[in-house]
């Protein structure tokens, strides 16, 4: 692909877009097989709090072809309210690459004082599983920065939150 276009995205100006330009950038985040773009557009989006563009981020983030290009999305969601997708942001402790992992922790520590105890429940049900699974079949995923290691910590972050755990 031509810089041209990637030159082009990084004009945009995100404080002179409309509700339809935002739009637009969306329908071509979606589209595009341009991991420069999709990063740009995301940023574009996130920087202007386009909620309307959170799952859209997240199913293209949890996306397999995506898997180690997709850090930037998850650091896009920053600026979105996502407590919502709590469980979403769970599951990608877990199923994303260490950079994507790193941004993801960074969101579950913010929200999870945010989160009422069932969902923060169905989220520990989630990581004790995967810890298990991960116990069996991975002796090596302990060191620090592992998958086994991302999960713990959002367990003891969970335990914070929560007296009776």
């Amino acid at each position: 692909m031509s810089n041209q276009l990637i030159k082009a995205f990084e004009l945009i100006k995100p404080e002179n877009l409309d509700e339809t330009d935002k739009a637009e950038l969306l329908r071509i985040f979606e589209v595009t097989e341009s991991h420069s773009i999709r990063n740009k557009i995301a940023l574009i989006l996130s920087e202007v709090r386009y909620q309307p563009a959170i799952e859209i981020f997240i199913e293209k983030i949890l996306d397999p072809k995506l898997y180690n290009y997709n850090g930037t999305l998850v650091f896009a969601l920053y600026s979105l309210e996502t407590t919502a997708y709590f469980l979403k942001i769970t599951e990608m402790l877990y199923t994303q690459g260490y950079e994507a992992r790193i941004e993801a922790f960074e969101l579950f520590a913010r929200d999870t004082p945010c989160i009422d105890t069932l969902m923060l429940d169905e989220a520990k049900v989630l990581l004790l599983k995967q810890r298990k699974k991960l116990e069996s079949i991975n002796i090596s995923e302990k060191y620090e920065n592992s998958t086994l290691h991302f999960v713990d910590a959002a367990l003891k972050t969970i335990a914070k939150a929560t007296p009776y755990f």
